[in-house]
C-alpha cells in the first residue's frame, strides 16, 4: 500500500495549507473523524484487500437478504457505536474502491482513458520512489 499511503501523504499534506483546508471550521473531533475516515477508505483501495472486501460484502449481503433496495437498513450493525462506526467505515470503504477500479464498467474509450492515467500515475509513482 505504498501509493496508497503517498495518497493519504499527500492529501493531508495540502489540507495543511490555510488556501486549500476544507476542514478549517470543524473541530478537532471532527477533523480527527474525518482524517481516520479518509484514512481508511483510502487504505481500503489496496487491490491486495479486494478479495476479502468482496467476499464480506457479498455475505453481508447474503446473510441479510439485501436486494433489489430491500433491507438495506440491515448494512449497518447497530449493536454499539463501534459496531456502528464500523460498519459505516467498511460501506465507506467499499463504495471508494468500487469507484477506483469500477472504470471497465464503461465504454472501451473511457476505460482506456482511465487504464492510461492509472498507468501513468503508477509509473510516476515507482520513478519518484526510485529516485
Amino acid at each position: 500500500s505504498v501509493l496508497e499511503n503517498y495518497h493519504i501523504a499527500q492529501t493531508f499534506e495540502i489540507l495543511e495549507n490555510q488556501q486549500f483546508n476544507i476542514l478549517a471550521k470543524f473541530s478537532n473531533e471532527e477533523q480527527r473523524l474525518v482524517r481516520k475516515r479518509v484514512i481508511n477508505m483510502v487504505l481500503g483501495t489496496d487491490m491486495s484487500k479486494h478479495a476479502e472486501q468482496v467476499g464480506k460484502l457479498r455475505s453481508l449481503l447474503e446473510s441479510n437478504n439485501i436486494k433489489e433496495g430491500k433491507n438495506v437498513e440491515k448494512l449497518i450493525d447497530r449493536k454499539n457505536d463501534l459496531s456502528i462506526f464500523e460498519s459505516k467505515q467498511f460501506l465507506l470503504n467499499c463504495i471508494l474502491h468500487a469507484a477506483d477500479v469500477g472504470h471497465p464498467s464503461r465504454t472501451v474509450e473511457l476505460h482506456h482513458l482511465w487504464s492510461r492515467r492509472c498507468l501513468t500515475e503508477f509509473w510516476n509513482q515507482g520513478d519518484t520512489e526510485k529516485g
